[in-house]
């Protein structure tokens, strides 16, 4: 028996010389960051962001694009055509020549209703050569020219399919509300950046708290095992009073390796997700800030209200129903049949110098009108039937995803209100527990001085006061956690953290 317990604190001794010391085993000293900072970095490299960024860039290029609907176009063409013939025996009358110069141009305004109202001035101008026989066999040389200018009014509008604003501007609408759609997934994938950023920022903070704190009880049990020792050496315990501290220090060494472990492994955690190259040379992260909860717990009804109003994700489900919608109604309109109508008329001249023929056509001695109807109705409808449907469902699944969402968040917030309550209480609870715990530590120590106390009772306050320092930071760490939590829902975490999004 003997012989094992001299095993036993040799090997106790051995262990009590292990340190847990950055120094000493060569690893870098953590770099501390600020929570804004590493906020930042996470905003300007993640590839998820940015790729929504690029999201919201497209949906504007096609809002744009979508306006061309409206579009005044200024159309003009220009054609010239000469031709030139051989006599052939036996015809009286021959063109030997002809060239024609043939122009308009022409104004298109599109109507918001689905129709076109243009004004088109058009001027074709003839000069032929001409062969006329005579009596004697020989031919005779003539020519003709000729000015046919026109001024028309244009007039086109259908009168069942594609009539309507809505109908006809549909692009303008469905690309407005997947730009809002592009824009609320955005700030959804920023909140959740920020969530997850925020959430590992505090986790890396409570691991180098908690290294410190089991750093901090290795030594208070040096400093126990030192005056053991003095004890031993003036003769007021036995040499055996030394091993249940050197067994608990090297327990505690052991907790405070595998917290430095854990605290890296935290940093790592952080480094990747803000997209931070990782350097095995390079030192790891420290928090700078310390969690300080300081706000008070949201009321339900109102963090309810504010999430439904103002949560990105809902926007998003919202503006894809709108989009969804203008398809519905496209596509309903798209069931009926065809039924077009065109106009165009207008003063004209017709002579063989330039001034009489503007004159006529300015006077209106001579004009032209021409109107048409197109009338087209596929029978069976398939096509426009299947469309319809189709957009119909979707309109329908986009709504109960939307019924999803707020049921989601409605859920999610009641959750997180009731964490960050539980986590407001721990704090509260454990907040005189370190006072006190001290205090008990003290009074152990005092007890151990005069000999009414055992090194046991030493190391078990210890222990106390070491396990109520880490209550309270876990339970720190749970509340901010659940604000910036809470914050996404909200999308109140963007402003908290001033972050702007272009």
């Amino acid at each position: 028996m003997l012989r094992l317990r001299y095993l036993l604190f040799v090997l106790a001794a051995a262990a009590a010389t292990v340190r847990v010391d950055a120094a000493e085993i060569g690893t870098p000293a953590p770099k501390p960051v600020g929570l804004k900072e590493i906020i930042g970095i996470a905003l300007k490299q993640s590839p998820t962001l940015n790729a929504s960024v690029a999201d919201v860039d497209y949906a504007e290029g096609q809002v744009t694009a979508a306006r061309g609907l409206d579009d005044l176009s200024l159309d003009a063409f220009g054609q010239w055509t000469s031709s030139r013939h051989p006599l052939v025996s036996g015809t009286p009358v021959q063109t030997t020549a002809s060239d024609d110069i043939l122009g308009w141009a022409q104004l298109t305004q599109p109507l918001p209703t689905g129709g076109r109202v243009g004004l088109r001035f058009t001027n074709e101008w003839t000069r032929s050569q001409f062969e006329t026989q005579n009596m004697m066999g020989g031919f005779d040389p003539s020519s003709s020219t000729v000015w046919a200018p026109a001024l028309q009014l244009t007039i086109s509008h259908s009168l069942l399919r594609g009539i309507g604003i809505h109908t006809a501007r549909a692009p303008k609408y469905k690309n407005a509300a997947l730009r809002d759609q592009a824009i609320a997934n955005r700030a959804t994938t920023a909140a959740v950046l920020v969530r997850d950023v925020v959430g590992a920022y505090w986790e890396l903070a409570y691991a180098r708290e908690e290294l410190e704190i089991r750093k901090q009880l290795a030594k208070s049990a040096r400093d126990q095992l030192e005056i053991v020792k003095a004890n031993i050496d003036v003769g007021k315990q036995p040499a055996s009073a030394s091993a249940e501290v050197l067994v608990s220090i090297a327990t505690r060494d052991e907790d405070a390796l595998i917290a430095a472990e854990t605290a890296d492994e935290r940093s790592l955690d952080l480094e990747r997700l803000v997209g931070v190259s990782v350097d095995a040379r390079a030192p790891r992260l420290a928090a700078a800030e310390r969690a300080t909860p300081v706000e008070a717990v949201p009321a339900v009804a109102e963090t309810i209200d504010q999430a439904l109003q103002y949560n990105p994700q809902l926007i998003a489900a919202k503006a894809g129903i709108r989009a969804a919608a203008v398809d519905v109604e496209v596509t309903r309109n798209g069931m009926l049949p065809q039924l077009d109508l065109t106009f165009a008329g207008g003063p004209q001249g017709n002579a063989t110098d330039a001034g009489t023929a503007f004159g006529q056509m300015s006077k209106f001695q001579a004009f032209g009108v021409v109107g048409s109807v197109v009338f087209s109705e596929p029978i069976p409808r398939h096509y426009a039937s299947g469309q319809k449907q189709s957009a119909e469902a979707l309109l329908h699944k986009a709504k109960l995803t939307t019924d999803d969402i707020r049921v989601q968040i409605e859920t999610t917030v009641l959750r997180l209100v009731a964490q960050i309550d539980t986590a407001r209480r721990r704090i509260d609870v454990l907040a005189p527990t370190t006072d006190s715990a001290s205090l008990d530590l003290e009074a152990e120590r005092a007890r151990f001085a005069v000999g009414r106390s055992t090194n046991f009772d030493v190391l078990r306050r210890q222990d106390e006061l070491a396990t109520s320092k880490l209550r309270q930071a876990r339970a720190r760490t749970d509340y901010l956690k659940a604000v910036a939590a809470l914050g996404a829902v909200t999308d109140e975490i963007l402003d908290r953290y001033q972050v702007v999004l272009r």
